[in-house]
Order: structure tokens, then sequence, then C-alpha cells
């Protein structure tokens, strides 16, 4: 989204949505936009902004199935309160494929409510995690110094699907903190 404007994925084509919910479209590329909103107005200029801005990242259209992003972050540490900040990398995540119109999907969020992080079970559970690579079209990733060793094996596994992978780093993640609900109180400055 962009100034209240945002571009829709829909089976027809991208959709341009207006602030007030209108929809232009189906359209094709950037020239069939510009097209679309007629002679420039101040609103047409913004909307082509907008257009701009969002033809990489479209929104689905209520209703259209969203495509898939693997979350990739560390999880395992020494005490609660890494792992507390751990998770909150991963929602930071997974706000983000969310806003860029992907469904994130974050094994390492869910399984360590039922699973432990040691021995067969951790192994089971990165397995499990990384059986759900395959349908993703991109990993999002934090950008950390030294991944752990289920980022490494996830990141591998990326690379031999051929999954495109989108780096964030510790600023982005913070400005992502102030859209999660009931999240950004942890985010620590």
């Amino acid at each position: 989204m962009y100034r209240g404007w945002q571009l829709s994925q829909h089976p027809d084509g991208l959709l341009l949505v207006a602030p007030s919910g209108t929809y232009h479209g189906p359209l094709d590329d950037f020239n069939t936009i510009l097209d679309a909103l007629g002679p420039l107005t101040s609103a047409s200029e913004l909307a082509s902004e907008a257009a701009f801005h969002a033809l990489e990242h479209p929104v689905p259209a209520p209703g259209v199935p969203r495509p898939r992003a693997y979350i990739c972050s560390p999880f395992a540490a020494r005490d609660g309160e890494s792992v507390a900040q751990h998770v909150l990398w991963t929602q930071c995540l997974a706000r983000l494929a969310w806003e860029d119109g992907y469904w994130p999907v974050a094994p390492h969020l869910y399984a360590p409510q039922w699973l432990t992080d040691a021995g067969e079970e951790r192994a089971t559970g990165l397995a499990w995690g990384l059986g759900l690579l395959p349908p993703c079209r991109v990993v999002y990733s934090f950008s950390v110094d030294r991944p752990s060793r289920g980022m490494i094996e996830e990141l591998a596994e990326a690379s031999r699907l051929s999954l495109p992978l989108r780096t964030v780093a510790y600023a982005e993640l913070a400005e992502a903190a102030g859209r999660l609900p009931h999240a950004a109180f942890l985010f620590a400055s």
C-alpha cells in the first residue's frame, strides 16, 4: 500500500485499488496502469506513483489466495528473553511478507508449541519445516551475522529449490514492529 493506493493480484491481472476502495483494471503492466488513469491530475499522479511503488509486490484482492513466503530467522537461544526477541523478529518478518502480499509460513513459530528444541524432536521439526518450502514463492530471511544451524539448512534448501531470497535488515524489522498488533512494545531500539 502506498498513500492509500495499492495493487491487488487477481486471476485476470493486476487491479489498482484507490483509497476509496474502487478498482481499476485488470491491468497488465505499468503503462497500462497509466493509460487506465487517463489525464494526469494530482490524484492520478499519486496513483501512478503508488502503482510504480507496488508493482513488484501486489496485494491479492479479497478472495484471491496469497502465494506463500517462507520465514527464515533464528529461534533457539540461551534464555527466555532471547527466545522472545527471536519470536518477535519472526513476527516482524511475517508482517513484512504479509504486507508484500504473501501468506507467511513460519514453522519455527508454531512447532515449538509441542516439540522440544533438542534431539530427535528438533530434527523432526526441522524436516517438517523444510517440507513446507517447496510450495513457497520466496524466502524472507533476517540478516544476521551468524545464521543458526536451522537457518543454514533452510537457506540451503531454498537455494536448491531456486527460491528468491528477500534479506531483511534490523532497521526494517524495527519499523515493521510498529505495525504488529500487540508486539511493538517488545522491540528494543
